[in-house]
């Protein structure tokens, strides 16, 4: 409570204002203070001798606690020069949810960047290429035929006159004599660019002993030219690379099995 002693007109005023701000609502909690201070601007503005004063009074007196939640933007409105600064605990609250917000920015964006940098080179044409080729020896290896079948293009066609059928039927025949085989590719350059590709380095097998095989080891592994293969990107999506020619210009291979 507030106690003043004042003259009987200052008096007078005073209980007009205190009558006015009594008509104010109050909803729960939640205090209207910018239309308490609309009536005040009202008894100050009547030109009575100390209204403002006893204003100032009234105004500090309904600075009331907020509930949490209102707390940080509640603010009473004073007069010019009288404005409350925020408590130190809410400035502290404010600026560690501002770094938090900034570190969240920074190290999401942080993020995108790197992702950005690794998709760049897991779907460039050169890693795509090298990946395919691999796969592509790790099907023959495994004997896996359908999988060898889908890395083969539908035109394919190469310097043995070879196309997509031909050449599967021969390289089934072939490894079958095979119980155990690695194809060991050695270093392997290559060139990209518009949608095609080229892979080049030499070829090593091995595997059984038998006739038949030792007679392709001997074959593919005493070459002293590089196996050439060829890719080409047949849609727009960065991983979709078919085999479209292989070629060695020092291996020679029948026409026909007999």
């Amino acid at each position: 409570m507030v106690s003043i002693t004042r003259d009987p007109d200052t008096a007078r005023g005073s209980s007009e204002a205190m009558a006015k701000i009594s008509t104010v609502g109050i909803n729960k909690r939640f205090y209207k203070i910018s239309t308490l201070h609309a009536v005040l601007d009202e008894t100050d503005g009547a030109g009575r001798s100390g209204g403002g004063v006893e204003s100032t009074i009234i105004r500090k007196a309904l600075c009331v606690p907020a509930p949490p939640m209102a707390r940080l933007s509640l603010r009473c409105m004073f007069p010019a020069g009288e404005n409350r600064p925020l408590t130190e605990a809410a400035k502290a609250l404010h600026l560690k949810m501002r770094n938090w917000f900034r570190d969240v920015f920074y190290a999401g964006a942080g993020l995108a960047v790197v992702l950005g940098i690794y998709l760049m080179w897991l779907w460039g044409a050169e890693h795509q290429v090298r990946l395919h080729s691999d796969h592509l020896f790790r099907a023959m290896q495994s004997k896996s035929w359908l999988k060898f079948d889908s890395f083969v293009s539908d035109d394919y066609h190469d310097q043995w006159g070879q196309d997509h059928a031909l050449v599967a039927e021969r390289t089934r025949e072939v490894f079958r004599y095979f119980r155990s085989l690695r194809i060991a590719p050695g270093y392997a350059i290559v060139r990209a660019g518009d949608g095609r590709a080229s892979w080049q380095a030499k070829i090593t097998i091995e595997g059984d002993d038998n006739e038949l095989a030792a007679l392709v080891k001997d074959r593919v592994n005493l070459l002293t030219t590089p196996f050439t293969l060829e890719w080409r990107r047949v849609s727009g999506k960065p991983w979709d690379w078919k085999l479209v020619r292989v070629g060695n210009p020092a291996l020679e291979l029948p026409t026909r099995f007999e």
